[in-house]
């Protein structure tokens, strides 16, 4: 019991916070931010983008060493598999070192693949904030035409009553009062359809933000500022877009990567070098040293020119 007593101490600031804080939509920036923090989107591209990062990170590393030993001259008649036993014993560290500058074009080749990565998420930040925000610009209008709308309509009420005791009073024609009841029909009809798209909004704001369509939003408070306007002319507008536009980026990423990868199928045309040193061990003493080099030879040239 004590121990609970103290959970629910300890989670009740908790909550109390978490109250405070109330729900997002207040402003966009708020909704932004939720959304880069909890959108799975979002998460599973930063999780690709860790990854490419790490293949990157590796792949211009040397192949693991190879450790190879060899029993010689086992006695037949009286075998035995201990190295001071047999003949003589050698022990074999092979190491493979790739030649023609193959390990920079496997980092080039990775880093390309962090740049695609990191363009594709990119692409899809601005997606989602550019409908986050149209969204939330949608659900600032429709608030506010309905309080409008709603002024007016109580105004028109007003109107009626006025032009109903005209009419009674025989100083204005029966028209004036159906005229009124009849903008304030219009204006409830109106009031009923930007009542329902205030929900459509809600639902789709809580969709972009992977909320439950139904969640609670804070009431939208202001628009955000109009950026100043950009005096570029084509050249420089073509220039921003190549260095800021993350589908373009993503592409020359690719178009990279592709390069980089054909210029690695020509390397390994040319063969790769591995280098073995041997201690040889005859009885309980090593007896002398071997050193080994060896190539491969790269004779499939169809696959490599499929490649």
């Amino acid at each position: 019991m004590l121990v609970a007593a103290l959970l629910s101490a300890l989670a009740f600031p908790l909550q109390s916070q978490a109250e405070d804080a109330g729900p997002p939509g207040a402003t966009v920036q708020g909704l932004l931010e939720w959304a880069d923090a909890h959108n799975p989107e979002l998460a599973a591209m930063q999780y690709e983008v860790d990854a490419a990062t790490a293949r990157g990170e590796s792949a211009g590393a040397l192949d693991d060493p190879m450790l190879r030993m060899e029993l010689q001259d086992i006695d037949k008649n009286n075998p035995n598999l201990l190295p001071s036993k047999v003949g003589a014993t050698k022990y074999t560290v092979l190491q493979s070192f790739p030649l023609w500058g193959k390990r920079e074009l496997r980092r080039a080749l990775a880093r390309t693949g962090t740049e695609e990565a990191r363009g594709r998420k990119l692409a899809a930040v601005a997606e989602l904030h550019a409908q986050i925000k149209a969204a939330y610009a949608r659900r600032f209008f429709t608030l506010h035409a309905y309080r409008l709308t709603a002024q007016v309509l109580e105004l028109m009420r007003d109107l009626e009553n006025i032009a109903q005791t005209r009419y009674a009073n025989g100083l204005a024609p029966q028209q004036d009062v159906i005229r009124a009841q009849t903008e304030q029909t219009a204006m409830r009809i109106e009031l009923v359809a930007l009542e329902a798209e205030q929900v459509q909004t809600q639902a789709r704001l809580n969709a972009l933000l992977s909320r439950p369509a139904l969640a609670p939003l804070a009431e939208p408070q202001a628009l955000r500022p109009l950026p100043p306007s950009a005096k570029l002319g084509a050249d420089d507008l073509a220039q921003r877009a190549r260095n800021a536009n993350p589908q373009l980026l993503t592409q020359m990423a690719q178009i990279q990567g592709a390069s980089n990868n054909e210029r690695l199928i020509i390397k390994n045309r040319y063969p790769d070098l591995t280098v073995g040193v041997s201690p040889v061990q005859r009885g309980e003493r090593l007896d002398s040293w071997e050193l080994m080099l060896e190539i491969n030879l790269p004779l499939q040239r169809a696959a490599r020119r499929n490649q």
